[in-house]
């Protein structure tokens, strides 16, 4: 996944970073709704 950001920030770090930062928001947040699912669910069902 880092080659393929590299990659695509044409080796500018700036870019580099920003385009790091939107994906691991993007991650972390889709961790928190599937914890949050998770906890919705009843043992047993």
């Amino acid at each position: 996944m880092k080659y393929e950001l590299a990659e695509q920030a044409n080796q500018d770090r700036k870019k580099y970073q920003e385009l790091k930062e939107l994906l691991v928001n993007d991650f972390i947040d889709a961790i928190i709704a599937a914890e949050k699912n998770a906890g919705n669910t009843t043992p047993g069902e």
